[in-house]
């Protein structure tokens, strides 16, 4: 049960990162070419709910973080687990994104490429 809702919230987050920070990146690299530089996160995140997760962007990576406050308890055991998105791409589009680290491989949703 615990695990279920963990998941439910990781799957809010995840759409949150997929709407928002995830379209800003990608159409910032179809403009320019290349990944944005980490300076811009706060722009590309300003419209996306980060309540329980904070993201970075290094290189060629984005990584995202849980932050589990004391209200929310069935995020505990993923608390400071990070996951790691990196882009592959096509021309100046973002085809896909492959997903790694702790988190991605606690939720089941690690993928190798």
């Amino acid at each position: 049960m615990i695990l279920e809702r963990a998941r439910q919230i990781i799957e809010e987050v995840s759409s949150h990162v997929k709407n928002v920070i995830e379209s800003n990146i990608a159409l910032y690299y179809a403009t320019q070419g290349e990944l944005p530089p980490a300076s811009m996160m706060p722009t590309l995140s300003e419209q996306a709910d980060t309540t329980y997760f904070h993201a970075d962007i290094t290189g060629d990576t984005l990584k995202i973080t849980i932050d589990s406050p004391p209200s929310r308890p069935s995020l505990s055991k993923m608390h400071d687990m990070p996951m790691y998105l990196t882009p592959t791409t096509s021309g100046y589009k973002i085809v896909m994104w492959e997903l790694s680290g702790t988190l991605a491989w606690y939720l089941g949703i690690e993928t190798d490429f």
